[in-house]
């Protein structure tokens, strides 16, 4: 909302228009699942007994819809070995509460900042990954404006689909390049 208060933004795994789509699509799938889960009682369940039975769906659809297929196929390149990762995705869900991820998911169900970014006049860089199907490059549109730089990370054996962004080391020649562009104050 105030863009040009600061000195420059960079945009990480993020595309800059409303949710739609797959991405759309894989969220509902999520906060179905927690919603119809019998345990959830609308959100009020004891902290005892939390909802379960929404990992199942959730936990490995995120790990599809945030990694990437080489990733995952490092994991699981056969039937047995595969399915025994669905079983420790689903065991790492018991870690996560239903209402925070629910929260996490609907919370941005109508985030859209296309109609803002024309405001945007400071230096604006923008880095995504061949191999995100959450924000997908190919939807990626910015405005046609020299303040803007893309960047999209070509996907590969050390790319993780989406949560490339939690490898930094990865991004990190794109960002610095960037930044030793922008003019310094002396």
């Amino acid at each position: 909302m105030f863009s040009n208060d600061m000195d420059c933004l960079v945009a990480i795994a993020s595309t800059p228009a409303a949710i739609s789509g797959r991405n759309m699509i894989w969220r509902e799938m999520v906060s179905q699942a927690i919603r119809g889960d019998p345990a959830w009682k609308n959100g009020d369940y004891p902290k005892d007994s939390p909802p379960k039975n929404w990992i199942n769906a959730v936990i490995p659809l995120s790990a599809i819809m945030t990694g990437s297929a080489e990733q995952i196929q490092k994991h699981g390149p056969t039937r047995a070995t595969a399915i025994d990762l669905v079983k420790k995705l689903e065991a790492s869900g018991e870690a996560y509460d239903a209402n925070d991820i629910l929260d996490d998911f609907e919370s941005s169900a109508d985030y859209d900042p296309a109609p803002n970014l024309n405001v945007i006049n400071q230096p604006m860089l923008t880095i995504n990954f061949s191999d995100d199907l959450t924000n997908p490059p190919q939807f990626l549109r910015l405005p046609t404006a020299s303040n803007y730089t893309e960047v999209v990370i070509p996907a590969g054996p050390d790319s993780f689909g989406h949560m490339t962004i939690a490898h930094p080391a990865i991004w990190a020649s794109a960002l610095q390049s960037f930044l030793e562009r922008l003019p310094h104050e002396d």
